[in-house]
């Protein structure tokens, strides 16, 4: 009889040259970091060595960990609302730390594929774990668009600072789009999507997209029970911001609150998880141009960049190597949960 695969090995198998993968998503990171060291230049480098700016790093580090506490509720509430699989906190915590890994991500799918291998686990049909992937990615923007969506409206009006209609008002479409999705998640309406499952790759495609918004929609619903999980996409985004933050400070970049928030939604146009192989290199040039349209100076946003990825891209890679040791016992607790729809 052959082998079984541990769920460890299948989250690496849906890399298909792990390896290969992991080298160049490495190697454009350690480009990307370098062009920006070198714009910004090794004063500001050799300047975040100091000492004094250990309490910055500190707070960097609790950010992260903020992050990861917040992600690992939100893939709680996704895989349990609608009657699907209650994931243990600390399994949660452990898949959220694998999928943070840039070796776990080495693929298009970025983190989610580690979702995605995760749930079908747990004992969810293919369809069915892919949607509550994708209702997870919406739960995570349900949470940040709006709150950018504010921010962009009080610095259209120089409230907490200033910024140019072309990047705040755009965030105002978040008004329209929570209307639409309300409207194509109705129950009548994905019901009548669901029968679109063997039409065209497009019918397809949009089909899943309302899936995806259903559960969303289904935690909104839900939201006395469910509370819980729009709090740890708050936490995750918080966590996420403080890092960021704490970094740019090191570097004597002061934004205010509502210029900070602004700054990241727009530079984040995608988050690490769903990003293809993590978004290396991309991340880094969009966030740095991003904070000079807040006038910040380049060689400072670009040192501040530099640290704030150091804590969100390159320290991943040790809690994420960290749940190997552990993996079997999380496979265990997952295949415990149960889905009832193996």
């Amino acid at each position: 009889m052959p082998r079984r695969t541990s769920l460890a090995e299948r989250w690496l198998d849906r890399t298909a040259h792990p390896v290969v993968a992991l080298a160049v998503i490495l190697a454009l990171e350690a480009a990307a970091t370098g062009g920006l060291v070198w714009k910004a230049g090794w004063s500001h480098i050799l300047h975040a060595i100091a000492v004094d700016n250990f309490g910055w790093f500190g707070l960097c580090a609790a950010g992260q960990l903020v992050a990861y506490v917040g992600y690992a509720l939100d893939l709680r509430a996704a895989a349990q609302v609608d009657r699907g699989v209650a994931i243990p906190l600390p399994a949660s915590l452990a898949v959220v730390s694998v999928g943070f890994g840039p070796m776990f991500s080495a693929n298009l799918s970025g983190g989610f594929s580690v979702d995605y291998v995760t749930l079908r686990e747990a004992g969810m049909g293919r369809r069915r774990a892919f949607r509550r992937v994708l209702g997870l990615s919406a739960l995570e923007y349900a949470v940040l668009a709006p709150a950018v969506a504010v921010c962009g409206v009080l610095l259209y009006f120089d409230i907490g600072g200033s910024a140019s209609a072309s990047l705040t008002l755009p965030w105002l479409l978040v008004v329209p789009g929570a209307i639409a999705a309300a409207w194509l998640t109705s129950p009548k309406r994905v019901e009548r999507f669901e029968a679109s499952t063997d039409a065209s790759w497009i019918r397809r495609g949009f089909a899943h997209a309302v899936a995806a918004l259903a559960v969303l929609r289904a935690l909104v619903v839900g939201w006395r029970a469910y509370a819980w999980a729009f709090g740890g996409a708050a936490l995750y985004w918080i966590g996420d911001v403080l890092t960021l933050w704490a970094a740019l400070r090191v570097f004597g970049v002061h934004l205010s609150a509502a210029e900070l928030v602004l700054a990241y939604g727009t530079g984040w146009a995608l988050t690490r998880r769903s990003l293809p192989f993590g978004g290396p290199g991309v991340v880094e040039i969009l966030l740095a141009f991003v904070l000079t349209w807040f006038h910040v100076p380049f060689a400072s946003g670009a040192a501040g960049v530099v640290a704030y990825r150091l804590f969100n891209f390159w320290l991943a890679l040790i809690p994420a190597a960290g749940v190997l040791p552990f993996s079997d016992r999380v496979e265990r607790q997952i295949a415990d949960a149960g889905a009832g729809d193996r």
